[in-house]
């Protein structure tokens, strides 16, 4: 009830839209969605004399949590999210390929020709390197990939090509040491979870299976999915275990969360081995979750800001 009142004043032009700006940005995205003009293009902070940057959703689609990283970049930085087309209840995409290419749409549409500045966080940078992909084979020109901590989701498919077997044991013994690493690290309670999260008895692993076998099971039945099954992060979660990417020719720009328990030498070399123009590494404190908020996410706009900076000039 609280959240629906703020959308209520959040239509009306006085002080509280000024103070709370995104609840009047997600106010006019409703209006927009029940009179059928829905874009997946959200204007989060469209003022300002630099070129845009670009943020794709992460894997539950919305971009409200990209507001904080917005406005610490200050009001010369024009700022827009991509947001999923699933969240309006239109049909959601089911694979990496065609999110991008309608988010290339979307963001065309205010900017018709290069240089891109684009990014996103988590598989949201996943998006926006096809997107980087598409735009490159395209001829457009892409002024910079910001990947805000971004698994380098199926990787390892494009590592094992023409890799030699001693190749393949080498990898594998440095994701091993890698984890034992972590898990000594932990307290003796956590081992177990992140043993479990690491493997395909994971929840998440577990949940996606689930919802994969069901969501086969109504389309091969031609039947409509029931509202339990429409729900975008599970589309989302399937169109990143279905992504085989391809070798980029340009460089990326990687913003590592550095107190995550994560292997950074799996982040370091899926990127490497996906990017081949190379891949500038910068460590924001936090976790995964939190490197977007307060008070990691005013390290990660610094950051940010000075790479977006450099990539002006």
């Amino acid at each position: 009830m609280a959240f629906e009142g703020y959308l209520r004043r959040a239509r009306q032009p006085d002080v509280f839209t000024r103070t709370f700006p995104v609840y009047a940005q997600l106010a006019a995205a409703l209006d927009s969605h029940a009179t059928g003009e829905y874009s997946s293009l959200v204007a989060i902070q469209p003022n300002g004399s630099r070129p845009p940057f670009f943020c794709v959703h992460a894997v539950g689609g919305n971009i409200l949590e990209y507001y904080d990283l917005a406005r610490y970049l200050g009001p010369d930085q024009p700022f827009y999210g991509l947001q999923s087309r699933g969240l309006t209840g239109a049909p959601a995409h089911t694979t990496i390929e065609e999110m991008a290419a309608h988010y290339i749409s979307e963001m065309r549409k205010l900017q018709p020709a290069g240089p891109y500045f684009i990014g996103g966080r988590s598989l949201g940078g996943m998006i926006a390197y096809e997107m980087a992909c598409q735009l490159r084979a395209s001829g457009d020109e892409l002024a910079i990939l910001a990947l805000l901590d971004s698994y380098p989701v199926g990787y390892h498919r494009l590592a094992a090509n023409g890799a030699s077997e001693t190749g393949k044991m080498q990898r594998f013994g440095r994701r091993v040491h890698a984890h034992l690493s972590n898990i000594r690290s932990l307290p003796g309670k956590e081992k177990l979870s992140y043993v479990l999260a690491k493997s395909k008895f994971g929840p998440v692993q577990v949940k996606i299976k689930i919802w994969r076998t069901l969501y086969e099971a109504y389309k091969n039945l031609g039947l409509d999915l029931p509202q339990a099954l429409k729900d975008v992060e599970q589309f989302n979660w399937l169109a990143a275990q279905k992504y085989c990417p391809q070798p980029f020719d340009g460089r990326v720009t990687l913003f590592w969360a550095s107190k995550d328990l994560r292997a950074k030498f799996d982040m370091v070399e899926g990127w490497q081995t996906l990017a081949r123009g190379g891949v500038d590494i910068h460590e924001i404190p936090g976790t995964h979750l939190d490197m977007i908020k307060e008070p990691h996410v005013a390290d990660l706009a610094k950051q940010l800001s000075a790479c977006l900076a450099a990539e002006r000039s």
